[in-house]
Order: C-alpha cells, then sequence, then structure tokens
C-alpha cells in the first residue's frame, strides 16, 4: 500500500520545484491581464521608424570607419613629409656640392691620378656617387608622389564624411516628419538611475531562429539576449515579445513589451509601477548601441537614435499610449 502522507524530504523538493517556477514565473507564465497590447499607430509610421533607426545606424557606423581611415591617412602622411623633409635635406646638400664641384673638377680629380690604378679607383667612386645621389633623387620623387596620394584620399575621405554627415541629417529629418504625426516634440526621457551596463550581444541583422520565452513564437538572437540582459539587472516582470497578428518588429521576433504592473498589461502605470517602467526605458536607451536598439516607447514618450526623446500620442488607451508597457524594437 502507497503512503499518501507527505515526507519531510518530499516537502522539501516540492518547495524546491515551486520556488523555481515561480522564479522563472515573469517570462513562463502569464497573468490575467496579459493580453499583448494594441500598440496604436500605423504600417507606414512604423515602417519608417524602424527604417530611420535603422539607417541612422548604418549611416552612423560608415561615418565612424571614414573618420578613423581619416586618423589612418593623416598619421601615414605626417610620415611621409618626414620622409620627403629628409630626402630634400640630402637633396639639397647634393646640389650644393654639385655646384662648389661641378663635373670639370670631378674629372681634373680623376685625371689627377698618379697610376692607372688610382685613377680607375676614382672613376668607380665617382661613379658610385652619381649612382648613389641619383637613388636619393629617384626616392624623393616617389616620396613626393606617395604624399600627394595620401593627401588626395584625406581629401576623398572628408568628402565622404561630409556627405554621410548630410546623409545623417536627412535621417534625422525623416523621423521627425514622421514622428510628427505623433508628436514629435523633443520631451524629457527617464534615465536607469545607474543600473549596470549591459553585455554586448550576437548584433542585428539575425532571422527569428530563437524559441521566444516569452510566447509560443520566435525571436531573433540579438533580441533574445536583450530580454535576458534586461532580466539580469532585475527588470523581471511580464513580457511579451513575438505577436503574429501584428506589424511592426513582433512578428519579425525583433520587438518586446514589457508590462510596467506585476499582474501584467494593465491600466496607466502609477507609483512603483511607472518608476519601473521609467528605469527599464532609461536603461535600454542607455545602453542602446551596445544591444542594438532601434526604438523605445514609454509613457508618451519615444526614443531614437539621432532623434533622442520625443513625446508620442500613439492613443487615448494605456496600451496606444504606452502608459502600461515599454515597447522594445531592435536591430
Amino acid at each position: 500500500m502507497i503512503s499518501t502522507e507527505c515526507s519531510p524530504r518530499r516537502m522539501a523538493i516540492a518547495t524546491a520545484l515551486l520556488a523555481i517556477l515561480f522564479a522563472f514565473s515573469p517570462l513562463l507564465t502569464s497573468p490575467a491581464s496579459a493580453d499583448p497590447p494594441d500598440e496604436g499607430g500605423t504600417d507606414k509610421l512604423w515602417k519608417t521608424l524602424e527604417e530611420s533607426s535603422r539607417g541612422y545606424y548604418e549611416i552612423k557606423d560608415k561615418l565612424e570607419k571614414s573618420r578613423a581611415r581619416q586618423g589612418e591617412l593623416n598619421g601615414q602622411i605626417a610620415e611621409s613629409q618626414t620622409k620627403v623633409d629628409e630626402l630634400s635635406a640630402k637633396v639639397d646638400v647634393i646640389a650644393e656640392q654639385a655646384y662648389v664641384d661641378g663635373p670639370v673638377m670631378e674629372l681634373s680629380a680623376a685625371m689627377d691620378s698618379k697610376s692607372f690604378t688610382q685613377l680607375m679607383e676614382r672613376m668607380v667612386f665617382l661613379d658610385q656617387l652619381n649612382w648613389q645621389n641619383g637613388k636619393v633623387l629617384g626616392e624623393l620623387k616617389t616620396s613626393k608622389a606617395e604624399l600627394d596620394r595620401q593627401k588626395e584620399e584625406v581629401d576623398a575621405e572628408i568628402a565622404e564624411e561630409e556627405r554621410q554627415e548630410q546623409e545623417l541629417l536627412e535621417t534625422k529629418q525623416e523621423a521627425e516628419r514622421a514622428l510628427a504625426e505623433v508628436g514629435g516634440a523633443p520631451s524629457g526621457g527617464y534615465s536607469s538611475g545607474g543600473l549596470p551596463a549591459a553585455s554586448p550581444g550576437p548584433g542585428g541583422g539575425g532571422g527569428c531562429t530563437e524559441d521566444d520565452p516569452t510566447t509560443s513564437g520566435c525571436l531573433t538572437p540579438n533580441t533574445l539576449h536583450a530580454l535576458y540582459e534586461a532580466k539580469e539587472v532585475g527588470f523581471t516582470r511580464y513580457v511579451a515579445c513575438h505577436r503574429a497578428a501584428s506589424y511592426g518588429e513582433h512578428p519579425k521576433g525583433r520587438a518586446c513589451d514589457f508590462a510596467a504592473a506585476q499582474g501584467g498589461f494593465e491600466g496607466a502605470a502609477t507609483g512603483d509601477d511607472r518608476l519601473y517602467g521609467n528605469r527599464l526605458a532609461g536603461w535600454f536607451v542607455e545602453n542602446a548601441e551596445t544591444l542594438g536598439v532601434l526604438y523605445v516607447i514609454w509613457y508618451k514618450q519615444i526614443w531614437m537614435p539621432g532623434t533622442g526623446w520625443r513625446s508620442y500620442s500613439g492613443g487615448g488607451d494605456p496600451s496606444s499610449a504606452h502608459t502600461n508597457h515599454v515597447h522594445l524594437s531592435m536591430e
């Protein structure tokens, strides 16, 4: 006969299992009010925001590479200029010596030899001297040509930098025009309050290949990394990421909604719930380049690279206005 009484050992095991389950409950369980929020906005708006943010990062990367290349070339130019200066000084000495002695003096010195052997030695010496002088002149010509080439390349990189800066400005203006539909005025933004920095992820561009621990869908490796990094620093309340019946980044596995309240997506956050959302939104922005964040929306404000925090009026309800959850979109 099997006993139905719970031994202390069985009770301990059961308690440990429950503790493990509750530890992962923010990602694995669905609170009563955990229906995915309606983000508000339009498909055109989300597409423009995505393209603008992604374009900003791409242009900024090119701009940084162009500036780095300019630094390298300027270093090479400094070395080439030093070499040209040294060779020019040698050529000046050769020219001065040639003016003082001249070919007649050189020939006279050779002809003043006491023997045929001495004559040959002096002729060989003069030949070597002329060869060395010719070599110095050739090196100077080559070094000057290389210096001119490097300067032209720097000029080209400066022109490229100016072009990229103009593209950055146009990308920012495009984002501002899109944001004008939902507010778009500069706003104060949020801060994490000094939370630890995130670790770099695998980078954007990956497909929706990873299991989404918040739904039955999938996430990109970069989005999954950001989700776990946020949990690592203490943001463990309910999250919903992949969503098929939606536009924007959710169906691509590149977006997550982080509920502000312990119970899930409820009404407009207040008190501790709002502070939780403030710190989470601020943390994502502070680690935007490290994680690859495209944009963050929280409590009637939106952040994008290049524009900073702007006002956002996606709709009157808490979900559309993003007053009950922090929206994160990733590269």
